[in-house]
């Protein structure tokens, strides 16, 4: 019997403390603003091998603020790391939950440039 309840606690607690990450892809490039393509060399870049994530906050099952939308994490990524291009870049989706709160949102991983001079 101890052996069963100890099972059952387990399995709770790790449906409790769930989250995943699912790979969206690998990009050659990202950039959700304008850019200057002739910049885009090693003397631009101000930022290699950065991970960003950009999570929204799930309260009962409802996004605080809104969805984190891709165009935004890609924007913030850029702009936090002092760029406005990401080259050879991955996306993940990334979301957890404990009961009743929670996070959803972008991992995002890659090279920054700063094409605008």
């Amino acid at each position: 019997m101890k052996k069963v309840s100890s099972f059952f606690v387990f399995g709770l607690a790790a449906l409790l403390l769930s989250g995943c990450s699912q790979h969206i892809g690998n990009f050659t490039a990202l950039s959700t603003d304008s850019y200057n393509p002739k910049n885009i060399d090693e003397k631009h870049k101000v930022a290699s091998g950065i991970e960003h994530d950009v999570m929204s906050t799930i309260i009962l099952g409802i996004p605080i603020g809104g969805h984190t939308k891709l165009d935004q994490a890609v924007a913030e990524t850029a702009r936090e790391n002092g760029g406005d291009y990401l080259r050879n870049a991955q996306v993940h989706a990334k979301a957890w939950y404990f009961l009743l709160f929670g996070q959803q949102g972008f991992m995002i991983k890659g090279d920054v440039y700063n094409t605008q001079e």
